[in-house]
């Protein structure tokens, strides 16, 4: 179930859905609450829009509410999502804490606008194809 709500999450936010995205994780977070995927897909979710007050909270929420017990069977899954919401976290921090001028970005003629990548109609797919588009863009950033 988990899962399901995590895929239709993220094609929610591919579609511009944030507020039904971000209400998908928190059913994922009522089904799960000691559970940090809920909670990292939630914030994920919102520092992908921008929003990275919102997603340091989230990520904190994760790291006070999930639990090794969260994943009884496989204690690594558990440490690696630990993990991941501590690295988020950081990013988001420092992503809080660098200030942009856009007006000098623009009248330096350095913005460019992509297009985006076109994703194929299976919702594996398109979850798959949209980590890795967050994995580039924290990359870049």
């Amino acid at each position: 179930m988990l899962e399901l709500l995590e895929i239709r999450a993220y094609a929610y936010s591919i579609q511009g859905k944030l507020y039904s995205a971000i209400a998908d994780t928190q059913r994922m977070i009522g089904y799960a609450p000691i559970s940090s995927i809920g909670y990292l897909c939630k914030a994920n979710i919102y520092a992908t829009y921008g929003y990275q007050i919102r997603a340091i909270e989230a990520y904190d929420e994760g790291l006070k509410h999930s639990t090794a017990s969260s994943h009884p069977c496989t204690a690594i899954y558990h440490q690696w999502c630990h993990e991941e919401l501590e690295d988020a976290r950081a990013k988001a921090v420092a992503r809080n804490d660098n200030r942009i001028d856009i007006i000098a970005k623009l009248t330096s003629g350095s913005c460019t606008f992509h297009s985006s990548t076109t994703l194929s109609s299976k919702r594996w797919h398109m979850l798959v194809c949209f980590k890795r588009l967050v994995e580039i863009d924290n990359e870049l950033r």
